[in-house]
């Protein structure tokens, strides 16, 4: 199952025969759905710096397809604000730890791999949820399905606090 034609497309390419793949068009999980206030708040707290206001937040898998390395630049030229990385293994944990430490980069923080029942209030504690899945190869076989999940937590967001 995919929410993208191109990926049901690599899919069959691979090997899956084409009837057993099916494309659900604007998915998401909607447990996410659910509202955290408290759990949101004690993740600021965590991990925002007192000289940081705004706190940008990616989940997902750490690889430079992903816009993991594209967000690291971004977050040079804004260093007054938080951006927090939750996903991937220890291994790409340290490789971009390492990076941005070459990179002399101070308002990032690389946190690993976060369960979904933690995720959905750090996602919630986020001002902005970054998702920067670059264009390319890479596209054909990964799926956003992150976007609709995001929109989700923005329509919450406007029905709870207005």
């Amino acid at each position: 199952m995919t929410v993208v034609d191109t990926v049901r497309e690599s899919m069959i390419q691979n090997g899956m025969p084409p009837e057993k793949v099916i494309t659900l068009h604007s998915g998401f999980n909607q447990s996410f759905m659910l509202r955290y206030p408290e759990a949101a708040k004690e993740w600021r707290k965590k991990l925002m710096p007192d000289q940081r206001k705004q706190l940008v937040v990616y989940a997902g898998g750490l690889y430079r397809f992903k816009g993991v390395d594209l967000l690291i630049d971004v977050a040079k030229i804004l260093p007054k604000i938080q951006f927090i990385f939750a996903g991937g293994d220890r291994s790409q944990v340290q490789f971009y730890k390492q990076l941005a430490r070459q990179k002399n980069i101070k308002n990032v923080t690389f946190l690993g791999y976060i369960l979904h029942d933690r995720l959905q209030s750090l996602l919630q504690a986020a001002d902005v949820l970054a998702h920067p899945h670059c264009s390319g190869n890479a596209a054909t076989f990964t799926s956003p399905l992150k976007l609709f999940e995001y929109m989700g937590f923005i329509l919450v967001k406007e029905m709870v606090l207005g």
